[in-house]
């Protein structure tokens, strides 16, 4: 009898192969992975700060959709307990939305 199937999509070997950044972000350190993304601590040049950015695992129009429903539902949200949300960015290579950096611990540790 076999085990249980792995639903995770492939990961890349590389942590930081997933992102290569842009002209404006550089990727400094992945943060975490989720179910849809991995979210990266990145160098915003423009700003000359640094924040989180979340991009996809995988680019299918699906995910995109979500990315970009995420990033509606919660851009206009501001309340202490949550991050803010700053910039979406779709276009042929790219989906990715960028948020206030929180440096701390994650939940696990945490609790």
């Amino acid at each position: 009898m076999s085990g249980p199937i792995d639903r995770t999509p492939p990961q890349p070997a590389d942590p930081m192969e997933g992102f290569a950044g842009t002209d404006r972000f550089k990727p400094l350190a992945l943060l975490g992975r989720g179910s849809m993304g991995i979210v990266y601590r990145i160098h915003d040049r423009e700003t000359d700060t640094e924040v989180a950015l979340k991009t996809l695992g995988a680019r299918a129009p699906e995910q995109l959709y979500q990315l970009k429903q995420e990033f509606r539902s919660l851009g206009g949200i501001l309340h202490p307990n949550l991050v803010e949300l700053y910039e979406l960015v779709v276009d042929e290579r790219e989906g990715f939305f960028t948020m206030e950096l929180i440096d701390g611990v994650d939940f696990v540790e945490y609790v």
